[in-house]
C-alpha cells in the first residue's frame, strides 16, 4: 500500500477506535495512580502533590482532562464501577435469602468505608455538580442488582416482586446512610453495625411475606 493513499473508511475509524481507548486507558492509569496517592497521603493531598508523586506535569494532566471538574468525576466513576460495585456485584448470591443478602450488602459497604476511607471521601468531596448525577447512576445500577437479588431470594415466598425495586433502593439507602453516618461516628463496632442494620431491614421484609394460612381442622363424620 502507497503511504501517500488517503486511509479507508474502515481503517480510519480502527484508527480513532484504537486512539479513544488509548486515551481511555491513559486516563484510567492517572486516575488509579491518584487514587494510591490519596491512600498515603490522605484524602486531600492537594494538586501539587498528586502531580509531584505522579512525576508528571500539570499540563499532562490537562491533556487528559479537561479540566478540575473532569478530573474529579472521572475519578469518582472510575472508583464507583471498580471499587464499590464489583464488591456489591461479589457479595450477592443466586441463594441468597433476604436476610443474607441485606448483611452481605451492608458489610460490602462497611469494607468500602473503613478500609478505603480516604479514597471515597476523595472522590465523593471533589467531584463536581455533576458527582451527585454520577452517584444517582452508580446507585440504579446497584439497585437493579438488588432488584434481580430480592426477586430471586422472595419468589418463592410469594412477596409481591413489584415491590422489590422500591425495597432494593430502601436497602441501599439505608445502608450507604448509616455506614456513611459510622465512619464519622463510631459509636458501635463494624459488626454491631451490621447485625442493626440487617436486623431493622431484615424485619421490614419479613412484615411484606405473606403469614402462613391458618388450617382448619377437619372434622371426621
Amino acid at each position: 500500500m502507497n503511504i501517500d493513499e488517503p486511509l479507508s473508511t474502515t481503517e480510519l475509524d480502527d484508527t480513532v477506535e484504537r486512539w479513544r481507548k488509548s486515551k481511555i486507558d491513559r486516563r484510567h492509569s492517572l486516575i488509579d495512580d491518584i487514587l494510591s496517592i490519596v491512600r498515603s497521603h490522605g484524602h486531600d493531598p492537594g494538586l501539587d502533590v498528586i502531580v509531584d508523586e505522579l512525576g508528571v506535569s500539570k499540563t499532562l494532566l490537562r491533556r487528559n482532562f479537561t479540566d478540575s471538574a473532569d478530573l474529579a468525576d472521572a475519578t469518582l466513576s472510575r472508583y464507583m464501577s471498580v471499587e464499590i460495585e464489583p464488591r456489591i456485584r461479589s457479595a450477592l448470591s443466586p441463594r441468597s435469602t433476604g436476610h443474607t443478602l441485606i448483611r452481605a450488602v451492608t458489610e460490602a459497604y462497611v469494607d468500602v468505608f473503613s478500609h478505603d476511607l480516604p479514597a471515597y471521601l476523595y472522590v465523593t468531596a471533589h467531584s463536581a455538580a455533576s458527582g451527585g448525577e454520577l452517584i444517582a447512576d452508580a446507585d440504579y445500577r446497584i439497585a437493579r442488582l438488588l432488584t434481580a437479588a430480592l426477586g430471586t431470594s422472595l419468589g418463592p415466598q410469594k412477596v409481591c416482586t413489584e415491590g422489590t425495586t422500591p425495597m432494593a433502593f430502601a436497602i441501599l439507602g439505608t445502608v450507604r446512610l448509616c455506614v456513611h453516618w459510622w465512619t464519622t461516628q463510631e459509636l458501635v463496632t463494624a459488626d454491631e453495625l451490621v447485625d442493626c442494620v440487617t436486623t431493622m431491614l431484615g424485619g421490614g421484609i419479613r412484615g411484606m411475606t405473606p403469614p402462613l394460612k391458618s388450617v382448619e381442622p377437619h372434622i371426621i363424620t
